[in-house]
Formats: C-alpha cells, structure tokens, sequence
C-alpha cells in the first residue's frame, strides 16, 4: 500500500470514530496519543485530510469517504505534501489554481452543497461566496494592547513567525502560528479575531460620536473574557463585572485578567436562560451579550461544526440568546447601552433576536450591521447596539 492510500485509509478510521460532540483536535489528539508509529509529518498529513473533508460541509454525501478527501484536499490546499499530491497527480497535476478553475476539475460540486442553509441567511451575505470561504483556514489574528506594538512585532520577527499589519493595532498570522512561545499573551497582545476586533473599534466609535462614557460593564457571557480586555484598553477606569454560565471558563478568566493587569473586577457563575438576576448594587451603564450561537460565522476555523450542523439548533439557539438578553437587560441603567454579538451568520439569531428583544424590553436598535470576514481570511459576527431611554 502506498503512504498516500495509507494516510487516506487511516483518515477514514479516524472520521468513523467521530461523533460531532466536541472539537475534532481533540480525537486527533487521542488516537495520535496512542499511535506513536506516527512522525510529525503523518500526523500532519492526516490531519489535513480529515479537515479537507469537513470542509466540503454537506457536499457528496454519497461517495466513498477516500474519494471525497482526496477531492477535498484538492481543493483546500495550494501546496500539498508530495505523498497527498499523489493521490490524483493524473487528474489534479495543478494544485495552484484559481478555486473556480479547481472546481471544473472535481466532481459537480455547487456552493449550495457544501452551505445549505441559504434561507437562514442573514440579508447582505453573498451566498457563494461564503459557501467556498469554508475551503480556506482563516489567519490567526492579534490584537496588540496598548503601547506594545514595538515588542510585539520584534518577538514575533525573532521567532520567525510572518506577520501582516493588518491595522495600527491588529496582526494577521498563519494559523497554528507558536506564538504562545513568542510572547507573552494577554499581557502584549490577545488572540482576537479580525471582525470581533472591528466589533470593538465599531462599538467605541459609535459611544465617541454619542459623547458617551460608560462606567461600569457587565460582560454577561464573558467566557474567557476577550470582549472585557478589549473594552478595558480602552477604558481603562471602567468598573468590570464578568458572569458566565461555566464555572471552569470563568477560572481561565482569571487566568487571563491576572496576566493582562486588571485585579480588580468582579465575577460570578450565573445561568441567565433560566434564572433572573437581581443587582445590589447600581444598575450597569454598558452591557455586552455576546451569546452563545451557533458560531456559523467561525465554521471556516471548526470545519467540523459544518459537517456535523443541525439545522434545528438555530431556533434552540435563538430562543436561548432571546432569554439571556431580556434577563440582562432589566439591569441596564437609563440611558445604557447593550451590545449584542454573535459569530453567527443566520438571521434567526441575529436580526430576528434582536428585533424581538427591542419589542419585548422597550429598548432602541440604535445601530446594527454584519460585519464579513469572507475576503479577509477572518470570522464573520453580527452586532447590534441597543439603547435604553433616558428616565
């Protein structure tokens, strides 16, 4: 058998063993614990195969799994190894090509088969092209903070890690970049993505333009914390209370914080789908909700998501996103504001959401906007800027 066959029948193993319910590296990471006859060169070769398929989402669901990888590996990578480069060299001699030009040489193949859910959409996306935007690994992304431009790009240029300045504060890495071991995250720069950093710069434009200074922020779906470091650089004054529904995330919240120098905040585990809130302290100027989703917009990063997606996750989702953000809006102050976000790209949870939570709460959209990372390499997140009236 040749290595080529070998690494396509060992992928195939490896994707019958998945069920969809955690994050693929962590099969990966698994069955290459046990395996140690695998190199780092296998390794990688397998893995790439097992993320090429995922990556046509929905698309051939008929043929064999070895052929549908190969075509799929075709497609997603323009400098192959020279064993995967192999699989097809009669059919596929240029892997350098122009997608389109690639897809002539496949099977039939329409964008709609790989993104099905175009109905789904939020307005303004361009459907094909989002639907061939999941054959490209997206950059990895920094956000420098403050002042630490200058150490940063000197770090990364040590360590030989290339580095594109996307903005005055944001680089754009390849993907799997070691920075960890460059520099000092968290205290120099944060991983952040393209569009969740243009939310932020977004966000603070708008409060600039409304002569509006917010003292204190409720991150009610903090997770580990992103969206308060950024907002936090900016305002540095700013009192920061965090809550999340997961304890364990919370913990690498403080992780984060601890690192980045911000020591005092407050923090607590809370579920806000099924249970209120009630403040004993002053009601909140600034809210950011960034709710869990279906993360559609991200699937380019977590091709596995695509593959595994149910539709009928996107009203769960909606539902779930409408009850944190009604519950957290009773503890907005007059004249507050909350800021919604998703990385999702379907308007049940995006527009719809935020239209039903103006309706139920009496709070204004003052702002909203879908901000693609498609011709970027970047995520894709919706936004909504939410106002409560002055007493």
């Amino acid at each position: 058998m040749s290595i080529a066959n070998h690494y396509l029948q060992t992928a195939a193993q490896l994707l019958g063993t998945y069920d969809g319910n955690s994050p693929f590296s962590l099969t990966l990471k698994q069955f290459f614990s046990t395996q140690k006859k695998y190199g780092s060169r296998d390794r990688k070769a397998i893995s790439a195969l097992c993320y090429a398929f995922f990556r046509l989402g929905k698309a051939w669901p008929q043929m064999p799994v070895a052929e549908k990888m190969g075509q799929a590996y075709f497609l997603c990578h323009t400098a192959p190894i020279p064993a995967l480069a192999a699989l097809h060299a009669n059919r596929f001699p240029n892997y350098d090509l122009p997608i389109h030009q690639k897809l002539a040489l496949v099977n039939p193949l329409n964008s709609s088969d790989i993104f099905p859910w175009t109905d789904l959409l939020s307005a303004g996306i361009d459907q094909e092209a989002f639907a061939l935007s999941h054959l490209q690994q997206p950059y990895l992304f920094l956000r420098v903070r403050p002042g630490q431009m200058t150490l940063m790009q000197q770090a990364l240029q040590a360590a030989g890690i290339p580095l594109v300045n996307v903005s005055e504060d944001l680089l754009a890495l390849p993907n799997g970049a070691a920075v960890d071991k460059a520099l000092a995250l968290n205290k120099v720069a944060v991983v952040q993505d393209y569009n969740s950093a243009m939310v932020g710069r977004r966000v603070l434009g708008f409060f600039e333009a409304a002569n509006f200074t917010p003292k204190n922020l409720w991150d009610c779906c903090a997770a580990s914390g992103g969206k308060s470091l950024m907002f936090h650089d900016v305002y540095p004054r700013m009192a920061i209370t965090a809550s999340d529904v997961r304890p364990a995330i919370l913990k690498n919240l403080m992780q984060r914080f601890a690192l980045a120098g911000i020591h005092q905040y407050k923090h607590f585990v809370a579920d806000l789908q099924t249970q209120p809130y009630s403040l004993s302290s002053p009601l909140y100027d600034f809210i950011v909700a960034d709710v869990p989703c279906t993360g559609s917009g991200t699937w380019a990063r977590t091709p596995e998501q695509l593959y595994s997606f149910e539709v009928a996750t996107v009203a769960q989702f909606a539902q779930k996103q409408l009850a944190i953000t009604t519950r957290a809006a009773q503890q907005l102050a007059a004249g507050g504001f909350l800021v919604y976000i998703t990385c999702s790209v379907f308007r049940p949870e995006n527009e719809d959401v935020v239209a039903q939570l103006a309706a139920g709460t009496g709070l204004q959209c003052v702002h909203r906007e879908l901000l693609l990372g498609i011709d970027k390499k970047a995520d894709s997140m919706f936004f909504a800027i939410l106002r409560k009236a002055q007493a």
